[in-house]
């Protein structure tokens, strides 16, 4: 497949319809979103891996062109590592490197723990793992009046757009607009949703030292201490160290040639 060329579709994976983008050459490369989990913003990312990899991105379930199965109103890390592998299973893949970033990050790591089998290599960058903090509280008493002001504003699209510039800072403008619109228009599914139950996800200690997968742990140099706090704590307990790279949480939006070179590196050397 030329690398210019993006394949989309659905498919019908563990109750949901999961829309998925594959485009470039190489072995597989599974890229899993955090909040706002629209396959756009994988875009910039998508493009430098593509010549080196088979790069899969979606939409995850109850995000954007992915809509909420009936009934849908709760979630856990488990069910959205299932979809994970349901798609990658789905789509032929027998086996692929994960990429996860922000909540996108503890689900790749659960899929990385329970289906060894079918995972080659996982990066993780600036996981949200708010359950390893030492002070939670005090990270959800600045996060928490950000959100709350966006919904009085104007509902949780505001609110979406509130937190996400919290986060990321500026690197959003390195989004696509049509991209960010689609993305805010998630922000029912974030805080309605996943971001309790996600980011509050915390692995079990054997299954981390058991743990089979070589790993990647990423920080951006820039982003806020809570994404860098959880990443040291995993990497302690993965006796491995924690890697920076240039940008903040946006790094994979206004930093993808940084990021694609750290993936295609480690993969590589894996």
């Amino acid at each position: 497949m030329n690398t210019q060329d993006i394949e989309k579709g659905h498919l019908a994976v563990n109750g949901a319809n999961l829309y998925y983008e594959i485009t470039g050459d190489g072995s597989p490369l599974l890229l899993i979103a955090g909040g706002l989990a629209d396959a756009g913003q994988f875009k910039a990312l998508g493009g430098e891996l593509a010549g080196s990899f088979k790069v899969i991105t979606y939409d995850r379930r109850g995000n954007s062109r992915s809509k909420s199965p009936n009934g849908w109103s709760s979630t856990n890390v488990s069910e959205q590592a299932d979809d994970a592998a349901g798609l990658l299973g789905g789509l032929g893949i027998e086996a692929a490197s994960v990429y996860g970033h922000s909540i996108g990050a503890p689900i790749a790591l659960d899929l990385a723990l329970r289906r060894p089998e079918l995972i080659h290599t996982v990066t993780l960058h600036d996981p949200a793992m708010m359950s390893v903090l030492a002070d939670p509280a005090a990270v959800m008493a600045v996060v928490g009046p950000v959100i709350e002001q966006g919904m009085k504003a104007g509902g949780p699209e505001a609110a979406a757009d509130a937190f996400y510039r919290f986060a990321a800072g500026s690197a959003i403008e390195a989004l696509e607009p049509e991209t960010y619109e689609r993305m805010k228009s998630d922000g029912g599914v974030l805080f309605g949703v996943e971001f309790e139950s996600l980011s509050g996800w915390r692995p079990e200690a054997g299954a981390l030292k058991g743990n089979r997968v070589p790993v990647l742990l990423l920080a951006g140099s820039e982003s806020p201490p809570f994404f860098v706090e959880a990443g040291e704590w995993l990497a302690q307990r993965l006796g491995i160290a924690v890697e920076r790279v240039p940008g903040g949480h946006g790094a994979p939006f206004d930093h993808a040639k940084d990021v694609a070179q750290r993936i295609g590196d480690f993969v590589e050397k894996a």
